[in-house]
């Protein structure tokens, strides 16, 4: 089986990476398409005996990292083909247990074990973990296998036939390769599943600038899939038309007196339109948030939960709008 990681300065998580493939206990050969990294990120993949290629150039707008897939796809010759993020950290058994699963279940073309949660003490990071579980199974770990809508690009292995038979990932996206692959394939009547047991660990966001800059960079891709595949999900639009939304309130009845926090005190004060919808979305997040986490829950946890709900919404909704205009 061959296993395809892009890769882009990504010395201070490559070696966790590829240290746990190289624990697999089935054979496997290890791929890096490498956008001219300036790091240590070559010298790691040498050490761990991974084969390196360049990413090829291009001038698409966005991530790049369909060029990388595909680019590593002609390098390969398994009819297998795994595909990991440089951040991912796999099980002994990921693999051998990846493999058989795509083999046996029927009409799989791809299966993925999601994602699990790596305990630490930043509490921010976990909040960003649970707010992206939701609307999507990439964020997930599966209690049972069962067949899902996409399989994620950190870790996912795919039949090479299926790749083949769509043409491979599309590079004119510029993000959501992952999404519109697993699309295609589902168009052709190939499954994908979610598979038990051997999770992999994943990207753990530590600020809000990185969580918000994942955001728009995940709602540009949205947008830009829109714009140019008219591919449309009412759920990913839904932040974009709330916020074009509040704007035009605030323009037609705008909050002339900054009454939001003493109405917090003197409910007789009146509210414009637009500070009765900001309380109402205020309200809806911080009740939210708490369902969220209340199996966990601590005061500092659900005012971090709610600013990552705040960050999500804020940075996704300039992401979709700014990847419908591009």
């Amino acid at each position: 089986m061959d296993v395809i990681i892009p890769t882009k300065n990504s010395a201070s998580t490559l070696e966790a990476c590829l240290k746990s493939l190289r624990k697999q206990t089935m054979a496997i050969n290890i791929i890096i398409v490498d956008a001219n990294s300036t790091d240590a990120t070559r010298q790691i993949a040498k050490r761990y005996d991974a084969t390196i290629f360049d990413e090829p150039k291009s001038n698409i707008k966005g991530s790049k990292r369909a060029v990388a897939c595909n680019e590593g796809l002609k390098h390969s010759s398994s009819h297998i083909v795994a595909f990991l993020d440089s951040d991912s950290v796999v099980s002994p058994d990921w693999a051998q247990s990846l493999s058989h699963h795509l083999q046996t279940l029927p009409h799989a073309g791809a299966v993925t074990s999601g994602c699990a949660w790596k305990s630490t003490t930043k509490q921010f990071s976990y909040a960003c973990h649970l707010i992206s579980q939701i609307g999507s199974t990439h964020a997930h770990s599966f209690t049972k296998t069962k067949e899902i809508k996409s399989v994620p690009g950190f870790n996912s292995i795919y039949l090479r036939s299926a790749i083949d038979q769509v043409g491979g990932f599309d590079q004119t996206i510029g993000g959501c390769e992952d999404l519109y692959l697993n699309l295609q394939l589902r168009k052709k009547g190939w499954k994908l599943y979610g598979i038990p047991r051997t999770p992999v660990t994943h990207r753990q966001h530590h600020t809000p600038k990185t969580f918000a800059k994942q955001m728009y960079s995940y709602a540009w891709s949205r947008g830009h899939l829109l714009k140019t595949k008219h591919i449309f999900t009412p759920l990913h639009a839904l932040p974009s038309l709330a916020l074009i939304g509040l704007i035009i309130i605030s323009l037609l009845f705008p909050p002339y007196e900054l009454t939001f926090f003493k109405s917090i005190f003197e409910t007789s004060i009146p509210h414009s339109l637009f500070e009765k919808l900001l309380e109402a979305y205020l309200f809806l997040v911080g009740l939210w948030s708490f369902i969220l986490i209340s199996k966990d829950f601590t005061l500092k946890l659900w005012l971090q939960t709610i600013s990552a709900f705040i960050i999500q919404h804020l940075s996704w909704a300039v992401g979709y709008l700014k990847g419908l205009m591009d």
